[in-house]
């Protein structure tokens, strides 16, 4: 026979939405509150205090990765533009007097290659045709 485990009480302060999913898989899971929160606590600390159990990347991901690795830093570059089409904005937003996008990668390269031949003083600010400008609203 099992030695009876011991347990503390403890108040903790948890953000409304934390709860009510707690209580949503507790729910699904026919467990407790406590039971919820004590299981999560024992992932973290497992995962916190030992890298070599930490969570690793699922298979999707690994492939993936292993696709990106093998292309060029062209054709990544590439596949990053059709990325940002696809979401039909940039990540970042750039300065007001930089381009937004480019409408291909050959469009960066020449807008880069004029800005390499001027001094950083002279840099056209307005965009060509085939780039977009950040514009202030």
């Amino acid at each position: 026979m099992q030695p009876r485990q011991r347990f503390a009480k403890i108040a903790i302060t948890l953000p409304a939405e934390d709860l009510a999913s707690a209580d949503r898989l507790a729910a699904e899971q026919d467990r407790s509150r406590s039971w919820i929160i004590a299981e999560a606590l024992r992932q973290y600390v497992v995962r916190a205090s030992s890298p070599d159990q930490q969570v690793a990347l699922d298979d999707s991901r690994h492939e993936q990765l292993r696709r990106d690795m093998a292309l060029t830093p062209v054709k990544g570059i590439q596949a990053a533009e059709a990325s940002v089409r696809l979401v039909g904005r940039s990540a970042a937003a750039p300065s007001e007097n930089e381009p937004l996008f480019f409408e291909d990668f050959d469009a960066f390269l020449a807008w880069n290659r004029e800005r390499a031949a001027t001094p950083p003083d002279e840099h056209r600010t307005s965009p060509t045709s085939s780039c977009s400008k950040h514009s202030s609203a």
